[in-house]
């Protein structure tokens, strides 16, 4: 009988236990689950926030019916205004994924930028006149360079081939200095970019947009309404098979 008895008491104390336990770590998981929920939404409603900033600023991006044409005064001003936007709003709240596109766009930017300076050094390398201008340009940020001025007015039949090591040179010192490069974007600003080059862009522009409303699920159709339309169509399916 007192066998019978201890048995009794042990079980009733090992559920009592087992079942504080159980409840103990659902507690917990209830917990980590709600302090995650509400992480989550927070997140989701700071990036909505800020993206929606970045997104309208993408509007000179825009496949159809553009607002102007893109030039490299657009796409300068671009790449500041999400520099900008990147160090001092959203840039925190960027996925992985975000932030690769992102980069891309301005990469592009940049290798954009390149090609105009370097095509501008090229057609200043061809004339005479321009290749005073150019010297002063460069020698007003770098200063004074013989052997620079020598390459520069060193060809006497003006012919300067694209792949020039002196384009490379000059584009290069454009791109490290903030002067130079300003003097060389004022004289190209307004020139329109190449269609390819375009195309290239808003490519990257539209990437960026879609990691954008990704991050956020933005494009996902409302769980709600999702389940209410499947039911509906299962619905319409049963009752055209009677």
């Amino acid at each position: 009988m007192d066998m019978v008895t201890n048995d009794t008491i042990i079980v009733a104390v090992i559920s009592l236990l087992s079942g504080v336990l159980v409840t103990y770590l659902g507690a917990i998981l209830k917990f980590r689950k709600d302090l995650q929920a509400k992480y989550d939404i927070e997140l989701r409603d700071r990036r909505i926030c800020h993206f929606t900033k970045l997104w309208a600023s993408l509007e000179p991006l825009a496949k159809y019916s553009p607002s102007a044409q893109i030039t490299y005064d657009t796409i300068q001003n671009l790449s500041e205004n999400l520099r900008k936007w990147y160090f001092n709003e959203g840039g925190l709240y960027l996925t992985e994924a975000s932030r690769k596109t992102y980069f891309g766009l301005q990469k592009e930017f940049v290798k954009t930028l390149r090609q105009g300076i370097k095509k501008q050094v090229g057609i200043m390398l061809r004339e005479s006149e321009s290749k005073e201008n150019l010297l002063k340009m460069v020698e007003r940020d770098i200063g004074k360079s013989k052997e620079l001025e020598d390459q520069i007015k060193g060809d006497p039949s003006n012919t300067v081939l694209a792949s020039d090591p002196l384009i490379e040179k000059i584009t290069t010192f454009a791109l490290n200095s903030m002067g130079l490069q300003k003097e060389f974007l004022s004289r190209i600003r307004s020139n329109k970019l190449d269609e390819s080059d375009i195309d290239i862009i808003k490519e990257r522009g539209s990437n960026l947009r879609t990691s954008l409303s990704n991050d956020i699920g933005s494009r996902r159709n409302p769980e709600i309404g999702l389940s209410l339309g499947s039911a509906i169509k299962r619905r319409l399916s049963n009752l055209s098979k009677t």
